[in-house]
């Protein structure tokens, strides 16, 4: 038996509880969590039960949902007089085209709020609010919930955009791409993934950059990998680029440029301030080369035009001259800047070599005379002489 004190004149003896004017014995189990001693009031209402139930918070509570994910919550409300048959109902469903399901009408009473979220509910928010009624009209403040149903935003978190690479002619470099979706609720992307957002990275182009002109290509250069696959869908993804330079690719800053798009095709492409296709800037390193298996600085020599005994002058940490470590970088000569009233034939001349010399050291240069049968040089940038 629960006490129940009134505390106002007029109203019915402890043991009963009134609302309009009708007066019922109180009966309250225990496992509604309610207090085993209290004060009721004349005009209770229906009380909602707090261990289920939208806590009464301002903003409401708030869940995060993900598209084809189905979300539930039930509702579970009490009423005071135990005679009355308690309804709960709920507003906001039209906007997100969410249902109540199992209603319970009765003493207690309950019902599920069901919501498969689409693609069309994504990035927006929904209220919905639960009333409790009785059936003498009475009815209980509302509870409400914030639906926020995620988006997939996917981001690129390294290599860093700033981040500049140096390559040389025959060196392997190689640089991860690392994609990840937090969504729009900004969740862990491990998380992300178990709920389907998923992402793939893919290449786009490539770009080989210098002063005197630009190539693009939809191909990855020659020389280079990229792994894994295209449509390989994972939460967080990583693809790395391995590239080890040949000759004919040194002078140029190449572009490489990649994408993401993801699992649910509605984005192809990066948000955020990456601006959707994510771009690393890689410098491939004039007069310079990587010792590969089998060379010396000899057989080098004769490759790049020089001689011998220059290379190995100008690259004192190679001891042997005959068997140099594999991998070595070896500077193939000195590097001239330009001035304002230099030109490919008075390099050549002052320096004792051909013009067909320095353009096959320069594919800048020589890319620049294949378009335009000339070139004009520019003041204060490199030329490689050997």
């Amino acid at each position: 038996m629960y006490e129940i004190q009134v505390k106002a004149r007029g109203l019915p003896a402890p043991g009963e509880v009134c609302l309009k004017g009708l007066c019922s014995p109180l009966s309250l189990p225990s496992e509604y969590g309610l207090a085993a001693s209290g004060t009721i009031l004349y005009g209770s209402v229906p009380v909602w039960v707090n261990t289920s139930s939208p806590p009464d918070v301002n903003p409401p509570q708030l869940f995060k949902l993900f598209v084809g994910t189905l979300f539930e919550y039930t509702a579970r409300a009490l009423g005071i007089d135990a005679g009355q048959n308690i309804t709960i109902s709920a507003t906001g469903l039209t906007d997100c085209g969410a249902r109540l399901v199992d209603i319970e009408v009765g003493n207690p009473a309950a019902a599920t709020l069901r919501f498969d979220p689409d693609l069309r509910d994504m990035d927006k928010t929904f209220y919905v609010c639960f009333t409790a009624t009785d059936s003498l009209g009475a009815f209980s403040p509302p509870r409400c919930l914030r639906l926020l149903v995620a988006a997939p935003a996917p981001m690129f978190v390294s290599p860093s955009p700033a981040q500049q690479f140096v390559a040389t002619i025959g060196c392997p470099i190689t640089v991860d791409f690392t994609a990840q979706d937090e969504t729009t609720a900004v969740i862990p992307a491990t998380e992300a993934s178990q709920r389907g957002y998923r992402l793939s990275i893919g290449f786009v182009s490539s770009s080989a950059i210098s002063a005197y002109g630009t190539v693009t290509s939809f191909t990855l250069p020659q020389g280079s990998v990229f792994s894994g696959m295209d449509d390989a869908f994972t939460n967080p993804q990583t693809r790395r680029l391995t590239w080890t330079p040949i000759r004919g690719q040194e002078a140029f800053a190449y572009s490489f440029c990649v994408s993401v798009k993801d699992s649910l095709k509605v984005l192809n492409t990066a948000s955020g301030e990456l601006g959707g296709i994510f771009c690393v800037s890689m410098t491939v390193k004039r007069c310079s080369y990587c010792l590969r298996r089998g060379d010396s600085l000899h057989s080098v020599a004769i490759e790049w035009g020089t001689n011998w005994l220059d290379l190995w002058a100008g690259n004192s940490h190679i001891l042997n001259p005959s068997i140099p470590l594999s991998g070595t970088p070896v500077e193939l000569g000195p590097i001239l800047m330009t001035s304002v009233h230099d030109s490919l034939s008075g390099i050549a001349v002052r320096n004792g070599v051909s013009s067909e010399q320095i353009l096959a050291w320069n594919p800048d240069l020589a890319l620049a005379v294949a378009r335009e049968g000339d070139v004009q040089l520019q003041q204060d940038k490199e030329v490689c002489v050997l």
